[in-house]
């Protein structure tokens, strides 16, 4: 009940945590993984229809939003996300190494003149930018937004 003592301001909760993620960005394994995926009629069909599926339901859960039912507090913590860029398309030995340290972005719901208003903050902590032979370009950068 939303008019209740209890309720916490939100109808759901969703909490992610991943630690220690590798995201290493190669242009060419893109470009074959799309591919691939346009050439298999099957894998294409399931793609468009989980494509139409998540709109649909993203539309719905918007209006919900704006008429104030099913409001879902997000929590989303992100622990040494650790992301390599090739400088250069050939992917040559020259790269970056992005470490994000820490990411945290949530949403509150705050009440601005009788009106429920959803807010977001991100913050990343400890954030670092090295070189191919490691010199920090970054080194323990904290911003949040």
């Amino acid at each position: 009940d939303s008019a209740g003592e209890g309720y916490p301001g939100y109808d759901a909760l969703l909490v992610l945590e991943m630690s220690s993620t590798r995201l290493v960005y190669s242009n060419s394994f893109i470009k074959q993984l799309r591919g691939y995926i346009a050439s298999e009629p099957l894998i294409s069909s399931l793609m468009g229809m989980t494509a139409s599926a998540v709109a649909k339901t993203a539309k719905r859960a918007a209006g919900d939003h704006r008429q104030g039912r099913g409001l879902t507090k997000a929590r989303c913590r992100l622990v040494n996300p650790l992301i390599v860029l090739p400088v250069d398309e050939a992917g040559a030995a020259e790269y970056l190494v992005a470490d994000l340290g820490e990411i945290v972005v949530e949403n509150r719901f705050e009440a601005d003149e009788g009106e429920r208003v959803e807010r977001f903050e991100a913050k990343v902590t400890a954030m670092n930018l090295r070189d191919c032979d490691g010199a920090f370009l970054m080194d323990g950068v904290d911003m949040g937004f």
